[in-house]
């Protein structure tokens, strides 16, 4: 009995730009940060990038497959660092999703990242 499971063109872009983000992740959890648990949220760029191209929904997507995935693979899933990182995402997606369902052309690029980066830290020092 042949089961394949179908995928579509949408579920090889959210795996290729999840591997993208991942990798900036891994490479971010690398660099020494000035205060615990405080990273800049370069991997946010893919997730702005997603955004902008092909909408929230794969954006949602792409952001938390890659704290997962990249909590897993750098070891410190459901730890502190994790939570920390999770609710970081889950703010910053929120505030993307609100930002991108405006009327009109929405916010640019740089418009969504300092939104996204400024919910983000706001939810985490609360």
């Amino acid at each position: 009995m042949n089961n394949f499971l179908q995928t579509t063109r949408d579920d090889h872009r959210i795996a290729g730009f999840t591997a993208l983000a991942i990798t900036i992740h891994i490479a971010e959890s690398a660099l020494p940060s000035p205060l615990p648990g405080v990273k800049p949220g370069l991997a946010n760029v893919i997730t702005i990038a997603v955004l902008m191209l092909f909408g929230w929904r794969m954006a949602t997507w792409v952001n938390l497959l890659r704290v997962l995935a990249g909590s897993l693979l750098i070891g410190t899933f459901l730890s502190p660092t994790f939570i920390l990182s999770l609710s970081g995402a889950l703010a910053s997606t929120a505030t993307l999703v609100l930002l991108s369902q405006l009327p009109g052309q929405g916010c640019g690029p740089i418009g969504y990242s300092i939104a996204a980066e400024s919910v983000a830290s706001l939810f985490l020092l609360c």
